[in-house]
């Protein structure tokens, strides 16, 4: 008879991620330092099993007592091996209702379009074996402010969009990023009360912002700002990034809602996309802007 299935376990089951259920703990609790707790086999299960190592006990107990020294001796060894094969590592205990996990297979896929209702929380935590894929991404990341330093954009954030409008977010953060690429230990306290005063007025631009192009290029300098502070090392930044989250998630679905809009009259102007200077490939920078934007801040997020 197989062994039983094993079903993901209860921290894994309670924030709707993927869990990987190795033993002791899964990755993903192990990492975030979570309290791992598998759920136990079904009673029915349990019943069964119990129902089936009744009249093996049975026949234990109903062993002949008057049994000679020498009966007794001769299955020794047997026992030995018994014991050591119990002490094995067993096969891993899954119970997973298959039915369930097909029904809201859903949950676990990433969309190829982003709809503007849609949020981090269908991002799933990958397992150990994808480690080099997110470490590989984090550094990705963290190269963002070098990278707007040294070429003038970075993939959510397209150079021409930057020479034509020259919004003012994207201005100050340049200066940002390369403030904080010189950063070191006599002037990092320098560097992070400039990143906090510009953060706080960032805020209140993006509140204000009106049109796509504002309320994009304040959204593009506010990630940057996020990915200085939540990878940066720093726990006090760190925090100070956490506690801007839900703001910032209110301001990705404003920009979400732009999208489709503006992505409605690039598929007018389709014909004309490959004319560079266009009216229409211009309209196609600012699309594609937006949705690069809106995917990087819900990668940023799926990763911390």
């Amino acid at each position: 008879m197989p062994p039983p299935y094993r079903q993901a376990c209860a921290a894994c089951i309670k924030s709707k991620r993927r869990c990987d259920m190795a033993v002791p703990k899964c990755y993903r609790c192990r990492v975030r330092s979570l309290e791992c707790l598998y759920p136990s086999p079904s009673t029915r299960r349990t019943l069964a099993q119990n129902s089936k190592a009744l009249p093996q006990e049975t026949a234990r107990i109903t062993v002949n007592e008057s049994q000679t020294e020498s009966q007794n001796a001769s299955i020794a060894p047997d026992i030995t091996f018994d014991a050591d094969n119990l002490a094995l590592p067993p096969f891993p205990d899954y119970d997973l209702d298959w039915q369930e996990a097909m029904t809201n297979l859903n949950d676990f896929l990433v969309p190829d379009l982003l709809n503007p209702h849609d949020t981090a929380e269908r991002s799933v935590l990958a397992g150990e074996k994808y480690q080099r894929r997110i470490v590989y991404t984090i550094e990705q990341f963290k190269s963002y402010p070098k990278q707007l330093v040294l070429h003038g954009q970075v993939p959510f954030i397209h150079r021409r969009v930057v020479e034509k409008y020259l919004p003012k977010p994207l201005t100050r953060i340049l200066a940002i990023c390369a403030l904080y690429e010189r950063k070191s230990e006599t002037n990092q306290q320098l560097v992070y009360s400039t990143i906090q005063q510009y953060a706080d007025e960032l805020i209140d631009v993006t509140q204000l912002a009106d049109s796509d192009i504002d309320l994009l290029s304040s959204v593009q300098a506010f990630i940057l700002i996020q990915i200085i502070r939540l990878l940066d090392g720093d726990i006090r930044q760190r925090a100070i990034a956490e506690n801007v989250e839900t703001f910032f998630v209110n301001v990705i679905r404003r920009l979400q809602q732009r999208m489709s809009s503006v992505e409605d009259s690039t598929q007018i102007m389709s014909s004309q996309l490959r004319t560079p200077g266009s009216d229409a490939w211009e309209t196609w920078s600012l699309a594609e802007s937006l949705r690069r934007t809106v995917i990087t801040r819900y990668c940023l997020h799926g990763l911390y």
